[in-house]
């Protein structure tokens, strides 16, 4: 698979933490802009009353960030 001109690529899953905005919809691993999207199944997760979810498969936590 090629990578689009304009992503960045990294390790696939090397983030370990990830910041989300409160109004960014759901959030899912790996993310869309991920740029190998393929590297675990796309799991949906909910964040928890702290602002917070970890995929279960990566661990990569994401967390809410302020307003």
């Amino acid at each position: 698979m090629k990578t689009p001109p304009n992503m960045d690529c990294e390790t696939p899953n090397a983030r370990r933490e990830r910041r989300v905005r409160p109004d960014g919809g759901p959030v899912c691993c790996p993310p869309p802009e991920e740029c190998l999207w393929n590297s675990h199944p796309r799991v949906y997760l909910a964040l928890d009353a702290e602002g917070r979810a970890r995929c279960p498969y990566c661990s990569t936590v994401f967390v809410q960030s302020e307003g």
